[in-house]
């Protein structure tokens, strides 16, 4: 099993040691302008309704089972806020649900579980590269993670998220350029789109709305 250990919370100043979170790749995926805001100029994100309902609903038991169909023979565990890091690629992250299938107790599978809020027709770029992400981790680590599913708990619709070599150079890619922000070296370019924007929690503070 994966060992749990302490999050890194803080900025280090030797960014190549830096893990990049799941969290962080999920703001970059969004606008990468939310990464200076946040880690470099030290703005915290408000609490928002929409934050703090998000907030609530994940303090509430779910357990998830439902998403998947038992084998035979097979025992189906379920962890909540699981804590993964890898070195190897400089990643970690906090998975809200992993699903863990077995069989004479030893474990087959692993399939993380990404669970967010709204209603939308199709899987959200920023949810989907924080769930890519995990899968990194997971398969990265030695835990076979074939895909992960992205719940929107408003609409009770899922959608299965499978493991590929360009989600997994996607990954990379956002993990290099954040390190790049970082650095101090870089200003990244705002993804400027009034959907985008006017939700953000950043917006009043951007520069490139006035």
């Amino acid at each position: 099993m994966v060992s749990i250990q302490t999050q890194n919370r803080g900025v280090s100043s030797s960014h190549s040691e830096q893990y990049v979170t799941a969290e962080m790749i999920r703001q970059y995926t969004y606008c990468p302008v939310k990464i200076y805001w946040r880690y470099i100029i030290g703005l915290s994100s408000p609490r928002t309704a929409p934050v703090k309902r998000g907030k609530r609903l994940h303090m509430d038991i779910w357990r998830g089972r439902h998403l998947i169909k038992k084998q035979p023979d097979e025992t189906i565990r379920v962890l909540r806020k699981y804590y993964v890091s890898d070195e190897t690629h400089g990643l970690s992250g906090i998975i809200d649900i992993l699903i863990i299938r077995e069989k004479h107790e030893k474990p087959t599978e692993y399939i993380p579980v990404e669970i967010k809020t709204g209603f939308t027709r199709h899987p959200q770029k920023q949810h989907e590269m924080q769930l890519a992400t995990y899968l990194v981790i997971l398969n990265s680590i030695g835990l076979r993670a074939r895909y992960g599913i992205l719940y929107y708990y408003d609409s009770k619709a899922y959608y299965k998220i499978m493991y590929s070599d360009s989600l997994y150079r996607a990954v990379i890619d956002a993990r290099d350029a954040i390190r790049r922000i970082l650095s101090g070296k870089y200003m990244p370019r705002p993804k400027i789109r009034q959907a985008k924007c006017d939700p953000c929690e950043y917006a009043k503070h951007c520069i490139v709305r006035g």
